[in-house]
Formats: structure tokens, sequence, C-alpha cells
């Protein structure tokens, strides 16, 4: 009998979330929804709450669960390389999903007469998911055998074990410190949100360079 990936399953559940909030919610939506924010965070764009731009929002989770899975068929092909990156894959595919589909219900959300978030709200949960899956993926680098997928590869890496495993767990701190100041940083106030967050990915990626070249 076939073992059911529980986190796919999890995955494709959180890709319908937005669709049955939308039924949910309907009658205490306004007649117009914002569908569009400018640079300051206020929307300029309003359709009506039966519109298929409506339906477009509630389809992200499913858009975002369908290019993940593609990924995945990808790298499950190559049997010799990714099945150690495979794992950390469905763990990251089911929050990826959960990203895609949190922005639609929150775009929903807005258009509730009694709840407004707007897109700055949006950023923060952004923000606040994408420090989880940094902090997930620096708890399972350490773990990660060499393959063509999923860790810090580079060509010190990539031929020796030594040299990989040792950069694996380097890189594996950076990832769950940074994942966390990612996460810090959601609760800061407008722009300083995501400046910090893409600062601390940078700061992240450059580490991670600096180790993966490092024997």
């Amino acid at each position: 009998m076939r073992k059911i990936n529980v986190w796919i399953v999890l995955a494709a559940a959180a890709a319908l979330v937005p669709f049955a909030f939308y039924s949910y919610v309907y009658p205490d939506l306004g007649e117009t929804l914002p569908i569009h924010f400018n640079g300051h965070g206020e929307a300029d764009r309003f359709v009506s709450k039966s519109s298929p731009d409506v339906w477009m929002l509630c389809a992200l989770g499913v858009i975002g669960f369908g290019i993940m899975m593609a990924i995945r068929s990808v790298m499950a092909a190559k049997k010799s390389h990714a099945s150690a990156a495979i794992k950390l894959f469905d763990q990251s595919l089911l929050l990826t999903t959960v990203l895609f589909s949190g922005i639609g219900v929150f775009a929903l959300m807005e258009g509730m007469e009694q709840v407004s978030w707007g897109a700055e709200g949006v950023i923060h949960f952004v923000i606040l998911l994408l420090g989880l899956i940094f902090m997930l993926t620096g708890n399972y680098m350490p773990k990660l055998r060499r393959n063509a997928w999923a860790g810090i590869r580079t060509p010190v890496t990539m031929k020796d074990d030594a040299a990989w495993f040792k950069a694996q767990r380097r890189g594996g701190r950076v990832f769950m410190i940074g994942g966390l100041l990612t996460m810090l940083a959601a609760l800061l106030p407008g722009e300083l949100s995501w400046v910090m967050a893409i600062a601390i990915f940078l700061v992240m990626m450059i580490f991670s360079l600096i180790y993966g070249f490092k024997n």
C-alpha cells in the first residue's frame, strides 16, 4: 500500500482554503473588492465581488501548489540525487502553498466592511512565513547529503563529503538565525519590515557563499 504523503495532503487542503473562505464570507463582502494596491499600501483598483479577478485571488493557493508540485515531479525523476532534498521540499511546499493562499485570504478580508488589513498586513504575513521557511531550511540543512537540488552547492562542497557537511552545518545555523530575525522583522512598522527582511536575506546568502567556498 502506497504511503500517504501528509505534507502534500495538507498543502492541497491549504490550496483550497481561499475558495472555502470566499464562499463563507461572501454575504459579508462589500459590493466591490480592492484588487490592487499602490506603493503606499492604498487600494487603487476595485472590482465586483463576483468578478473573475476575485476567483483568481482565490486560485493563488492552487497556482502555488501546482508550481511546487511540478518542480517536485522533476526532482523525483532524479532519484539518485533528489531523495534527501525532497523531504525538505515537501515541507517547503506546504509553507509556500500557505503563503499563496494566505495572500488570497488577506485580500478577501480587505473586502469585508468590518475588517481592514491593507497591503501592509499582507507584507507582514509574507515576511513572517518566509522567516519560518528559512528556519525550517536551516534546521534540515545539516541532515542533507550531497545532491543536485538543495543545500550549499559549490565546486568545493560537491566534491568532498567533509566539506559538504561542514558547509551545511554552518549554513544551517545562518538560516536558523536569519529566519528568526526575519520573523522579528515582520513586527517592524511600514517599509522598515521588508527593507530589513531583504537585508537579512542578502547577509544570509553572503555567509552561505563564504561557507560554500571555504574548506
